[in-house]
């Protein structure tokens, strides 16, 4: 599986494996509205941005194996994550993920 490119089944995969939660920080305050946190072997924490469901467990993800698997610091693994998800289209079913690469590659997406 790389690093950058996990389909859905990677993400869920992952995500069933090594027991991360992913869920909508519980807060009243609209500022935090929309904002989620995830739970792992590293322990807990909440990303700055909002985004969906499906970005939030695809950053998750991406976070603990830059932190485990690359040994890439907290705030960088949790930057970089960020930056994915709102920069890619992700948790796209393969066919979808392969029209969106394609189209990357000449420079339309």
């Amino acid at each position: 599986m790389n690093t950058l490119t996990m389909t859905t089944e990677d993400v869920l995969n992952y995500t069933a494996e090594h027991n991360l939660t992913v869920e909508l920080l519980d807060n009243t305050e609209p500022a935090m509205e929309g904002l989620y946190q995830f739970t792992c072997s590293t322990g807990f924490s909440t990303f700055e941005m909002r985004m969906t469901e499906d970005q939030a467990k695809y950053a998750a993800v991406l976070f603990c194996r830059l932190t485990q698997e690359h040994n890439v610091d907290f705030g960088s693994a949790e930057r970089l994550a960020m930056a994915y998800v709102s920069t890619y289209k992700v948790m796209q079913d393969d066919i979808k993920q392969e029209v969106t690469e394609e189209a990357t590659k000449e420079g339309l997406a």
